[in-house]
């Protein structure tokens, strides 16, 4: 092990202790590296990253007025659709939430608020869609029973013949 000792006496770190040595002696006094000098520059760093990660997560919410143009335009479609397809017969209630949602989404893209224009937009088209399966659903749960009431009405027709 080298000779630690230095002019006055006093340890010295030498060049195997650099990359573990957290104190250095000089002249009788240690001397703090990690202090409040190193707390100053950690809160300094941090308040960095803060800064320039709020801004950054910010800015990729924001929405353009073309970005929420589209999404109107697709919960129209959506919403059309849903129309078209029998939702205003079967599936009334949920087609009214759809068209509510599109109405508020077209509201706040007149008034500039492009996020929430946005997200109403993209609610009215998932209320649209489900509008859509639903009287889907009931469309083939009415065929079902139209065919088991054919189905009732043969095997009757069947029974008498047999009888």
């Amino acid at each position: 092990m080298p000779d630690r000792a230095g002019a006055a006496g006093k340890e010295v770190p030498t060049r195997q202790d650099e990359g573990i040595a957290k104190k250095s002696f000089t002249r009788g006094k240690e001397h703090h590296m990690g202090g409040k000098k190193k707390t100053v520059i950690r809160l300094f760093l941090l308040a960095a990253a803060v800064g320039l990660l709020i801004p950054a997560g910010c800015a990729s919410s924001k929405m353009t007025a073309k970005e929420s143009g589209e999404k109107i335009f697709q919960a129209e479609k959506s919403f059309s659709e849903a129309k078209d397809g029998n939702a205003s017969m079967n599936a009334k209630e949920a087609l009214a939430v759809a068209e509510g949602k599109l109405a508020q989404a077209k509201d706040a893209f007149s008034k500039k608020k492009y996020d929430e224009a946005t997200r109403l937009a993209e609610q009215a088209v998932a209320d649209a869609e489900y509008a859509k399966a639903k009287a889907t659903t009931q469309k083939q749960l009415n065929e079902a029973e139209e065919i088991k009431k054919v189905n009732n009405a043969l095997l009757q027709e069947i029974r008498q013949m047999t009888n």
